[in-house]
């Protein structure tokens, strides 16, 4: 779903698989793991940047809308809902890492 690598002291977290990345509880789950482990390495090292990255067609193709639909219809809005709660604390956790960001 994603790897996190340190090229000198810039972090690179790609997302990866054949996938359009698109963000579904357990790559959002995966993604705040892997800031959680780059703020942690930060603590410790100089860290001058982090670069988010995928590999593939799609950067990210947005939340999960299958995903969503899975429950059958009268579960959709709720569980949009759902990923619309747990990715914001993923913006939280980006906007509080001690480096800028850069999704290329």
């Amino acid at each position: 779903m994603c790897t996190v690598e340190k090229r000198g002291n810039v972090f690179i977290l790609t997302l990866t698989g054949d996938d359009e990345h698109r963000l579904n509880p357990n790559l959002i789950s995966t993604i705040r793991s892997a800031i959680s482990d780059i703020k942690s390495q930060s603590s410790r090292t100089s860290a001058a940047a982090l670069i988010t990255t995928a590999t593939g067609k799609f950067f990210s193709n947005g939340f999960d809308l299958r995903w969503a639909q899975s429950g059958g219809s009268s579960t959709f809005l709720p569980r949009l809902r759902h990923m619309v709660d747990i990715f914001k604390p993923v913006v939280s956790d980006l906007l509080s890492l001690p480096m800028p960001t850069i999704a290329a």
